[in-house]
C-alpha cells in the first residue's frame, strides 16, 4: 500500500515538472514589424462601376452598367448575389418602389418581358431554355433604367441621377 502512494505522488511529480517545463518553454509571439519609413504618394484613381457578368461595356451605356451594379450590389459586402442573375421577381422583392410596368419590353437573356393585365409575363424567344433564361440582360438593364426614368420624371444621365433613382426605389 505505502509502494501504491509513493508510485502515484512520484508520478504526479514527473507530471508537475513536465507541466512545468512545457508552459514555461513556449515559443513567444514575434513582436510586430516597425516601419520605420512611410511612403506617402497621392494615386489618381477612376471610380468606374463594376460590370456585371456578361456585359461588355461596348453593350451598353456606362450610366447602364453604373445602374445595374448599383440596383444589384448586395445589402451587406457578403450578401448573396444570383448565381445567374437577377429577374423582375428578385428586383421587385428587394425595391418595394419599383413597379411592375418598369419592366415592360425588358430584354432578359432568352426573350423579353411584357405587361399583360398588369403582370409582367416572360415571352420566351429562344429554341430551348437555360436556367438563366429569365435573367435580365445588359440591354435590359438599359430598357428598365430607362422605363423608371421615365416613370419618375427624372434624368438618369449622371451618377447622382441614378443614386437618386435607386434611393426612390428603396
Amino acid at each position: 500500500m505505502k509502494k501504491q502512494y509513493i508510485l502515484v505522488g512520484g508520478a504526479l511529480i514527473i507530471i508537475l515538472i513536465g507541466g512545468f517545463f512545457l508552459f514555461n518553454t513556449r515559443a513567444e509571439a514575434p513582436e510586430p514589424i516597425q516601419n520605420e519609413e512611410v511612403i506617402e504618394e497621392e494615386v489618381e484613381v477612376e471610380v468606374v462601376a463594376e460590370p456585371l457578368p456578361g456585359i461588355e461595356q461596348e453593350e451598353v451605356s456606362q450610366n447602364t452598367l453604373y445602374f445595374a451594379a448599383q440596383l444589384t450590389k448586395p445589402a451587406t459586402p457578403d450578401g448573396p448575389i444570383p448565381i445567374e442573375g437577377y429577374d423582375p421577381w428578385l428586383l421587385l422583392g428587394r425595391y418595394p418602389n419599383m413597379n411592375t410596368l418598369d419592366f415592360a419590353g425588358v430584354e432578359a437573356m432568352q426573350g423579353f418581358y411584357s405587361i399583360e393585365n398588369g403582370k409582367h409575363i416572360f415571352n420566351f424567344t429562344a429554341d430551348y431554355e437555360h436556367s438563366a433564361a429569365r435573367t435580365i440582360s445588359p440591354e435590359g438593364y438599359e430598357t428598365l433604367l430607362a422605363n423608371i426614368s421615365s416613370r419618375l420624371k427624372l434624368p438618369a444621365n449622371t451618377d447622382a441621377d441614378i443614386n437618386i433613382i435607386i434611393a426612390m426605389l428603396k
